[in-house]
């Protein structure tokens, strides 16, 4: 029952949960986006600063260039998995080896959100 508690906390968004660090700045964006603040998302390269005061303005642009691509991916297999097409481990499967750099939670996530988004 650990893991549903786990799964329940993780689902409610980052507040409800201990805070992670990312090595990778399309990680970061990525649970950004899956776990909006309150209010809204302002724009993703200003929050990036604090996390990653290295990132320069052009990478930032890059890595948001990267996250319209994950989605598109997520959308397109989630799209094949509501099809029939494809079962959803498979979509998954496909999805993390694309992104294996990337948190596995915030993959399903995205798919998961995919899944619903096509149907």
């Amino acid at each position: 029952m650990k893991w549903l508690a786990q799964l329940r906390a993780w689902w409610r968004g980052p507040a409800a949960l201990p805070p992670r660090t990312y090595s990778d700045p399309l990680d970061y964006a990525l649970q950004y986006c899956l776990h909006p603040p309150p209010g809204g998302l302002p724009a993703l390269p200003g929050t990036w600063q604090a996390a990653f005061p290295a990132l320069t303005a052009a990478a930032a642009t890059a890595v948001q260039q990267e996250l319209l691509a994950l989605q598109a991916l997520a959308l397109d297999l989630g799209s094949c998995v509501n099809q029939g097409q494809m079962t959803s481990a498979d979509a998954y499967n496909r999805l993390w080896a694309a992104y294996p750099r990337l948190d596995r939670r915030n993959l399903g996530a995205l798919l998961l959100q995919a899944f619903m988004g096509t149907r």
